[in-house]
């Protein structure tokens, strides 16, 4: 049984996800609490050389997609230039994001507001302004989906690293800076990702975006 629920197959991923503009849905965030795949792909890193600071962090990124796409069993893609979005600082992610057009100059502003209420409010009532924010505007179907996106997985984060997003730790000198690295990495990464991963229809794309993210800040060292 254990062997069984650790490999579990992709179907279980593959539900629809509903696509009712202006509504959030969350079958992601709640699929990544329920499911152990993210473990199991720490896991796996843990067991490769990836940490080995000879790879260059494309190379490095690479085989954790592999790693995602396999434990989750999807297909995503994306350019290498995202790839090696991990290593950067928060403002260079979302700088290559809008100057290849992933990004437009609205989803910039709505991540740095984003940062800001997270900081000084605290991570749910970012989440709430956030998504009063979204709701507001007049988006495309695609262009809500991405922000859909962007929330399911700043919850899937916050879920599994629980003080991650802890504003009441920006005061306390030592543990600031690297909480607020983490955090504002983890919102501009997803940010700079979430509109071209190309997941529409289906929970395991989003699922498998959800796990390169953390994984991919976590060889990184930036989480």
């Amino acid at each position: 049984m254990a062997f069984a629920v650790l490999f579990v197959s992709c179907e279980q991923y593959d539900q629809p996800i509903q696509k009712v503009q202006n509504k959030f849905d969350y079958t992601v965030f709640n699929i990544f609490k329920s499911s152990s795949s993210f473990e199991n792909i720490l896991e796996q890193i843990d067991k490769t050389d990836l940490k080995n600071k000879s790879q260059s962090v494309l190379q490095k990124n690479r085989k954790i997609l592999a790693i995602v796409n396999s434990e989750i069993g999807a297909n995503l893609e994306l350019p290498d230039l995202a790839l090696e979005l991990s290593d950067k600082n928060p403002e260079e992610m979302l700088s290559i994001a809008l100057d290849n057009n992933w990004m437009s100059n609205r989803d910039l502003e709505l991540t740095k507001e984003f940062n800001s209420d997270l900081k000084i409010l605290g991570f749910n009532n970012a989440v709430k302004i956030y998504e009063e924010k979204v709701l507001n505007m007049n988006l495309t179907e695609e262009e809500f989906i991405s922000k859909n996106n962007f929330i399911n997985t700043v919850k899937s984060m916050n879920y599994y690293q629980p003080n991650v997003f802890k504003s009441n730790l920006v005061n306390k000198s030592l543990k600031a800076s690297s909480w607020w690295r983490c955090a504002i990495a983890i919102t501009c990464l997803t940010a700079a990702v979430a509109t071209i991963a190309g997941c529409a229809t289906g929970a395991g794309c989003l699922i498998a975006t959800v796990c390169l993210v953390g994984a991919s800040l976590a060889v990184a060292d930036n989480c």
